[in-house]
């Protein structure tokens, strides 16, 4: 499957097909936004989020929370970047109706973590001045970005729905 630009949403039925896409529809315009949007948020509200945790709000403690945020922010939804994901937003035939298998935060753990021949943890982990410890912190942000009530964390096996199901091995 071929996708010339890599989608982070669905296309607004009300945005025309002539339409110019606006740039946060792609993935990489929906991720520069996010970068954005939570370097603002922890620009004014930094210090009041570091003392609900019971955190000093010292100079070094702000700059580590920082590092870990915008790490999380830049890099929370590559999981959308494989040819399920995309045939789902894109209503491709063989995905129109279904679900995701596993959803795409998911994804984004395998894909930072667990799959080597990705390669994007020892790329990635210089952003937290290769602090383990931070690194988790990022993982933990990108897998829980979508919480829900009622499905299983990590998930078990891939949703009813999605096509076909096989059990998730850990």
């Amino acid at each position: 499957m071929s996708f010339p630009r890599l989608y982070a949403k669905s296309r607004p039925s009300n945005l025309p097909e002539s339409a110019k896409a606006p740039s946060s529809l792609f993935l990489p315009g929906h991720l520069q936004d996010v970068y954005h949007a939570a370097l603002r948020v922890f620009d004014c509200t930094a210090d009041e989020q570091l003392q609900a945790l019971g955190l000093l709000a010292d100079e070094q403690q702000m700059a580590r929370f920082r590092r870990i945020l915008l790490l999380a922010a830049a890099v929370h939804d590559l999981g959308k970047a494989n040819d399920h994901f995309q045939g789902l937003l894109q209503k491709t035939p063989e995905r129109r109706g279904r679900k995701q298998g596993l959803r795409h935060e998911w994804m984004t753990l395998m894909m930072l973590d667990l799959d080597a021949r990705y390669e994007l943890r020892s790329w990635l982990l210089p952003a937290v001045e290769n602090d383990e410890h931070d690194w988790r912190v990022v993982l933990w942000a990108v897998s829980g970005h979508h919480p829900a009530h009622d499905r299983p964390s990590p998930p078990l096996s891939a949703e009813q729905g999605a096509g076909n199901t096989a059990r998730i091995d850990r």
